[in-house]
């Protein structure tokens, strides 16, 4: 039945786990906690859409690891790549776009070593660059269509 409904058998195992708890604390059955929550969803009380991490979770992740590096007092543990993922995930979806510079600053690394991780995520066709049309000096770079796809399924597996 599970795996007919998408459900994964780690999934229902922590949904009986969970309804274990819930029946203890409200000292009740198993199949009086599944009766409340079946209630619950008729009257419209509970939401159980899957909820998607935003562009707010992902800052997040990202301020994680930056707290990460400063707790452990070293920056051996950067990914720069991954930061400029990040940064341009949330920059898209704010509207925004992220220049060489920005993602360079952004990732903590040197110009150089941002191009450097920027012409691989260009040959790995995760990223493009184009002309800043307000500023010739300057590259824009964007997730590519296929790259923003692998990160929201990246983001849905995270959930």
């Amino acid at each position: 039945m599970g795996q007919e409904m998408g459900v994964l058998p780690s999934d229902l195992l922590k949904m009986t786990s969970i309804i274990s708890e819930a029946a203890i604390k409200l000292d009740c059955s198993t199949s009086d906690v599944v009766a409340m929550v079946e209630h619950a969803l008729k009257q419209g009380h509970l939401d159980v859409r899957p909820r998607r991490p935003t562009a707010a979770t992902v800052k997040e992740w990202k301020r994680v690891r930056l707290r990460r590096n400063a707790a452990m007092d070293t920056t051996i543990f950067r990914d720069p790549a991954w930061d400029m993922l990040l940064d341009l995930y949330c920059a898209e979806h704010e509207g925004k776009h992220l220049t060489v510079s920005q993602l360079s600053y952004g990732s903590g690394v040197a110009i150089a070593t941002a191009i450097r991780h920027i012409d691989r995520m260009v040959d790995a066709h995760l990223v493009e660059r184009r002309d800043d049309a307000k500023d010739q000096r300057c590259t824009i770079v964007a997730l590519t269509p296929d790259a923003k796809a692998k990160f929201e399924r990246f983001l849905e597996m995270s959930a």
